[in-house]
């Protein structure tokens, strides 16, 4: 039977380290949101929920929602975790919710398809992708496990939750994408890309 799996895509950061809104930085002509969103809607995922912030009318203008839906967190100030809560609550009941970064254009849907076949919600309490035996983004949450933690905050809170129940760890064989938080992490993304042009994810 098909599980239901609910994709979040937290893009309510402030990009206070960037000085800059990251998710609308151009990355190979295309906003880096726009990246994540495609590569979301281009996965088995269900429900795409995409969260931002309550001033993200431009962010909005800039990028393409396609199948996903926008939320607004009314206070992104408390964290990710909050930024997630407001997505999952938007998607509704799910078996899993995968959680997905604005600020990882690297990500691909055959990632986020592996993360879903690599989960067995019998054996564990989510999946995390392993990039050549290092963990990163994106991680699964199971609904049941997600039950215990959903009215707390904390930015690391997912990845206790899934440390502490020994998760799947779904092997991709290439380097961990990068998490642009400054602008050395941006150059540092351009000159991997340069090297490896990422392909338009396609639904």
């Amino acid at each position: 039977m098909t599980r239901h799996i609910a994709g979040i895509v937290v893009a309510a950061g402030g990009s206070t380290r960037m000085g800059e809104p990251k998710q609308l930085i151009e990355v190979h002509g295309r906003p880096m949101l726009q990246w994540v969103i495609d590569a979301a809607a281009a996965s088995r995922l269900g429900r795409v929920v995409i969260v931002v912030a309550p001033d993200s009318g431009e962010l909005r203008a800039a990028v393409t929602g396609g199948r996903a839906t926008f939320v607004i967190n009314p206070d992104p100030a408390t964290g990710t975790m909050s930024s997630f809560r407001t997505g999952v609550a938007a998607a509704g009941p799910a078996a899993g919710y995968v959680k997905l970064l604005a600020d990882q254009p690297e990500v691909t849907p055959a990632d986020i398809d592996a993360l879903i076949d690599g989960w067995d919600p019998a054996a564990h309490s989510g999946a995390v992708a392993s990039y050549r035996g290092e963990d990163g983004h994106p991680l699964l949450v199971g609904g049941d496990a997600l039950r215990s933690v959903i009215d707390e905050d904390g930015d690391r809170l997912l990845w206790q939750l899934l440390m502490d129940g020994e998760p799947a760890r779904v092997e991709i064989d290439r380097l961990r994408p990068i998490d642009v938080n400054t602008p050395a992490d941006l150059a540092a993304l351009r000159e991997r890309l340069a090297q490896r042009p990422p392909a338009p994810p396609t639904a």
